[in-house]
């Protein structure tokens, strides 16, 4: 909430379509009338309610001051004419659905909203206020095809800054849905899901315009947004004609889900929305993005049988210059047909490049049950020199990574640190025991610097044995006989990975400091049979960014002696979750309330699952993937000393 509204203020409740808007007293509307003064109590503060009945958008008479029908256009045209903070909320018991204007006169402004939004805004939001409807009072387009007069208009244009649309389901226009302008700096859109069952033609759920700052996005599912240009769940772009727009800056994007389940049309079906698949959060129109973070959020399903093949959760392919993003602790399930899951912009000149860092953190890609594999989870493609040295400022670790032909695949793009990944058994990789893992440049490996390309091609130290005892892994490590030119920078760090078969299915942990090859020992267990590579890493204080080579082959190892490694899973469900909780900590120390094991809750009631890991054993471990039989994977917990504990959380689908 803002801050209050001073004491001696008398104060106006509206009850609108099931909508209440609370407003100074004594206060013009838009339309000329004046809101009745309701006395003054002993501390001056004084509640008028005005009971509404209608849902419709644009209703003849509509009195937000008299009593009589208030419509949410009104409440809004009200609500922007004040000159205090106010709020419109839905009032209980009330549910309804608005139809989209079809006549150009109904909106409420005409002006561009955005690229895409050429006619205008249904609901525009010109003075700070909270709306929230509750998730009661939906907005739909007529059915059949979009009338010519506002095909192009948004449905809600956000023109203020401190405007909160909290509550907001079953929202949908001809084109966009919410549009956050330059203007609208602290802006937010709490809770909510609009997944279209419905060919209402919306293209996109949210655009956030060049010059926006401090803009969050939290809580909301979105999905089968339509298959055309500029389509995606969030799109941040800017228009093209405006040279001068500065970045979108400090974006927030939190517990959100991109959810485009079961497209099993080859077209975006009239009747209900289904083939209907866009790409998750899209860039356009060279906009700069700086700061940007994406956590705890999950992409299902970005598939597309007909159309573009450019289809990525994270399609950042017509930005700018990017710097500062944060991408965290998400899930991507179950994308292909597309170029990558995340695609970043090929960037050929300075005004495009990464000035500060992005990572890519602790996420989950999993494409392992994808009957056709999407060819890389992350690509980039830059225009620096062969063997260029200078910082990307990109950085992929801590992921878990399965079901890709070629999933890392960087190019000309100088140095980029990977490091800590590991890939699951759908993965492809060159077979052991060769090496084609270390200097392979085609599809089939887990990791690709493109030749020299990007980390200057580094060549990795490999193992040329591996010995196990206990919880100690010897290594005999030796340095490659390629040119002196393809070895790493000294010092340099080892990551070390076990597998089964080809991949890095298990991080053990690094060897660090190292100035040449050599017999290690690492604190680590192994599990029975398998084998071990590794991944060299440049370190030292002269590092302005880490450089990483590609993959090892690899050698085999058994195990022997005594090594006691445990985890235990302690599975619990919440309801009552506030709606501001995005992870594991927000949701176990909030006010939820815990259910015992065999609880009934009603239909449709907001469930959250938490995954509460602990080390019971007497080794570290690495790399934890958390998954139940209702979702693959759900977190990655990156390490467990012996007696630690760490969690995550999920939210449950609709039941």
């Amino acid at each position: 909430m803002r801050a209050p509204v001073l004491a001696a203020a008398a104060a106006v409740v509206f009850l609108l379509a099931g909508v209440v808007v609370t407003s100074p007293a004594a206060a013009d509307d838009a339309a000329g009338q004046t809101l009745p003064d309701a006395g003054r109590g002993a501390a001056g503060d004084a509640d008028v309610v005005l009971t509404v009945n209608s849902d419709q958008f644009e209703e003849a008479g509509s009195d937000c001051a008299n009593g009589g029908v208030c419509t949410l256009r009104r409440a809004i045209l009200v609500a922007n004419a004040v000159d205090q903070e106010l709020d419109v909320r839905i009032e209980a018991g009330v549910d309804g659905t608005i139809l989209f204007p079809t006549k150009v006169d109904n909106l409420m402004t005409r002006a561009a909203a955005s690229p895409f939004d050429t006619a205008g805004a249904a609901f525009h939001v010109t003075r700070p206020m909270e709306i929230d409807l509750g998730d009661r009072l939906r907005l739909v387009p007529a059915s059949g095809d979009a009338p010519s007069a506002t095909a192009a208009a948004a449905a809600m244009l956000v023109d203020a800054p401190g405007v909160t649309l909290r509550n907001f389901s079953g929202w949908f226009s001809y084109q966009s849905v919410f549009v956050f302008s330059a203007d609208s700096d602290g802006s937010s859109l709490v809770g909510g899901e609009s997944i279209q069952e419905a060919n209402y033609h919306t293209n996109r759920q949210v655009v956030i315009m060049a010059g926006a700052e401090d803009i969050s996005i939290s809580g909301y599912t979105m999905g089968r947004q339509a298959n055309e240009a500029g389509a995606a769940g969030i799109a941040i772009t800017r228009f093209a004609s405006d040279s001068a727009a500065g970045p979108v800056k400090r974006v927030a994007i939190t517990g959100v889900t991109f959810d485009n389940t079961n497209p099993t049309s080859a077209t975006c079906s009239n009747s209900n929305g289904t083939g209907c698949s866009a790409n998750g959060l899209h860039l356009s129109n060279d906009v700069a993005v700086d700061g940007l973070t994406l956590r705890n959020s999950k992409f299902v399903n970005f598939w597309r049988t007909t159309g573009s093949a450019t289809l990525s959760a994270i399609n950042a392919a017509g930005g700018g210059a990017l710097s500062n993003w944060d991408v965290t602790e998400n899930q991507f399930t179950d994308t292909r047909n597309g170029s990558a899951t995340i695609l970043l912009p090929t960037w050929q000149d300075t005004r495009k490049e990464l000035p500060g860092p992005f990572r890519i953190h602790a996420n989950v890609f999993d494409n392992s049950r994808s009957p056709a594999a999407q060819a890389h989870a992350v690509y980039l493609e830059m225009k620096r020199a062969l063997g260029s040295t200078e910082p990307s400022g990109l950085f992929i670790e801590d992921n878990y990574f399965d079901g890709y032909s070629q999933t890392i695949n960087l190019k000309a793009a100088g140095t980029v640190t990977v490091s800590r990944n590991t890939f699951g058994p759908n993965t492809s990789s060159a077979a052991s025991p060769g090496d084609a893992e270390e200097s392979g440049t085609a599809s089939g490996i887990m990791f690709t610097n493109n030749g020299r390309g990007a980390n200057r091609g580094i060549r990795t130290f490999w193992p040329n044995s591996a010995t196990a005892n206990g919880c100690a892994l010897t290594i005999d490590v030796r340095k490659t006989t390629a040119g002196a030119d393809l070895l790493p920078d000294t010092p340099f760090d080892l990551d070390v990975y076990w597998t089964q078969g080809t991949t890095a299915e298990l991080y053990l942990g690094t060897l660090k400091g190292l100035q040449t090859e050599g017999v290690y020992t690492l604190d680590a267990t192994t599990p029975a049979g398998g084998g071990i590579r590794l991944q060299t890493q440049s370190s030292g204080s002269a590092v302005a960014q880490p450089e990483s080579s590609q993959y090892s082959r690899i050698v085999g190892v058994n195990p022997s002696g005594v090594c006691s490694p445990a985890v235990a899973v302690a599975l619990h469900a919440w309801t009552d979750v506030p709606q501001d909780a995005t992870d594991y900590d927000s949701v176990v120390n909030s006010t939820a309330t815990q259910l015992d094991r065999g609880a009934i809750v009603t239909a449709g009631a907001d469930i959250w699952f938490t995954y509460t890991v602990t080390n019971i054993g007497t080794a570290k471990i690495e790399q934890v993937l958390v998954s139940d039989d209702q979702a693959a994977s759900v977190c990655v917990i990156t390490q467990l000393r012996a007696g630690e504990s760490a969690g995550c959380a999920r939210r449950a689908d609709p039941v």
